[in-house]
């Protein structure tokens, strides 16, 4: 069950959707598309897969990108989940690499390499020399994307709405909780750097409070969801940490 939250992205959600459709693959799956309330043409272009038995497009007015991943797996029918952004795209052989070593090892969670691409031009392939993942699972990055999760990972689990930051339940709240994460060398995602994505206009904004208010949820979440208070957990808060403090650098102190 692959997850596409999509705002305002007409240049290039045709071709993260056909990456997807492209993908020679033995494994089934499909694809919802969240449209998240686009003021742009972005429904438009997506019209063209009214047909396709593998594409279900999904509209909802805009609350962000957390309502519409979660959206996206309010009824999970997959075995699998696996998380894309918009502008990003999947390169040959993505899913069949990845969930082909989930199911070998009936794992919880699979990950592999990345690539940056930068003005579309690609950078070096991120760990793509990374140590196997079983030996530390606090190394693996929290983003959403680029991994495969087994569904029961997100039981009783949504990302943070309305809040900056609303992935950092990656980290806290699934991979604290996957006893069988596997990493594959291969590059299963590539990752465009927009110079108009949030990223790039976060330094200094007085919601990088949110970081904290975020964080302090999320512990609360982990003693909810009985995740005990180990290694893995430790090397996680003390990561959070460091972020937290480069992300309330930049602010006044007002």
């Amino acid at each position: 069950q692959i997850i596409i939250p999509v705002y305002n992205c007409e240049k290039y959600i045709t071709e993260c959707v056909d990456s997807v459709l492209g993908q020679k693959t033995e494994y089934s799956y499909f694809i919802n598309v969240v449209d998240d309330g686009s003021k742009d043409h972005t429904l438009d272009a997506l019209k063209k897969y009214d047909d396709n038995e593998r594409v279900r497009v999904i509209s909802r007015e805009n609350g962000g990108s957390a309502k519409a991943r979660n959206t996206g797996f309010e009824i999970i029918e997959a075995n699998y989940i696996m998380f894309i952004d918009s502008d990003d795209f999947l390169p040959e052989g993505a899913i069949q690499k990845l969930v082909s070593k989930a199911y070998s090892e009936d794992a919880d969670l699979v990950f592999g390499s990345f690539e940056k691409l930068i003005d579309e031009q690609k950078i070096a392939s991120q760990y793509k020399n990374y140590a196997s993942a079983e030996s530390d699972i606090s190394k693996i990055t929290g983003f959403p994307w680029g991994k495969v999760y087994k569904n029961q990972l997100f039981k009783n689990v949504i990302f943070l709405e309305d809040y900056w930051f609303e992935d950092t339940i990656i980290r806290f709240l699934i991979l604290t909780r996957a006893k069988k994460a596997y990493y594959i060398p291969d590059n299963v995602y590539e990752y465009r750097i927009l110079n108009n994505s949030i990223s790039h206009d976060i330094k200094g904004n007085p919601r990088n409070i949110e970081t904290i208010w975020v964080t302090e949820i999320i512990l609360e979440a982990c003693r909810k969801l009985n995740i005990p208070f180990d290694k893995v957990l430790l090397n996680a808060l003390l990561g959070q940490a460091v972020v937290n403090g480069r992300r309330l650098s930049g602010l006044k102190n007002d």
